[in-house]
């Protein structure tokens, strides 16, 4: 990989809410979450890539700017096929606008063993160790609500997007 990046953004991606931290120097600046506007996927994937586009444009002109996707859990596989479509929408789009040197993909184990993180048998665990990691790691009071599909209270995505950021920038292995 290099050089760390000036500016890492994150992004835990799918259909129902996409979770990001941007990372400033090594720590992470800004996050949060967004749930993909629209009624159809075509709606959402476009309301995904201008969001994308929105945050790579407003980085610094000159400032080395990387982005990581954390790649797709497939494990739930009736969902496998549309996490695809919005994983390569977010990808196309970053690799558009950065080019292939500074778009990155780290898989959850990869993500897992850089921190140190214990496997977790069940989807709600898994979210809730990413909620407690996030706020140990930086100071934070994100939170956890299991069936909240909505992601009105929930904060696991943004846990996981920081979490990713964190891996990467910590040396864990990530594909471009």
């Amino acid at each position: 990989m290099g050089h760390l990046p000036a500016i890492l953004l994150a992004y835990d991606v799918s259909s129902s809410c996409v979770g990001w931290a941007e990372f400033r120097d090594g720590k992470p600046e800004r996050f949060g979450k967004f749930v993909p506007e629209g009624v159809t996927h075509q709606e959402k994937l476009a309301h995904l890539a201008r969001t994308l586009e929105g945050a790579i444009g407003a980085t610094p002109v000159g400032a080395r700017t990387d982005v990581i996707f954390e790649e797709p859990y497939l494990g739930r596989n009736r969902h496998a096929y549309v996490l695809m479509l919005y994983h390569g929408a977010a990808l196309a789009t970053a690799v558009n606008l950065l080019g292939t040197e500074h778009v990155h993909v780290m898989g959850p184990r990869a993500v897992k063993r850089a921190l140190a993180l214990p496997k977790k048998a069940s989807y709600e665990q898994r979210k809730r160790q990413a909620v407690r990691e996030a706020n140990r790691l930086f100071g934070l009071h994100l939170r956890y609500k299991p069936r909240d599909p909505r992601k009105t209270v929930s904060d696991d995505d943004t846990a996981d997007a920081l979490l990713l950021g964190q891996a990467f920038l910590g040396g864990g292995n990530a594909d471009g």
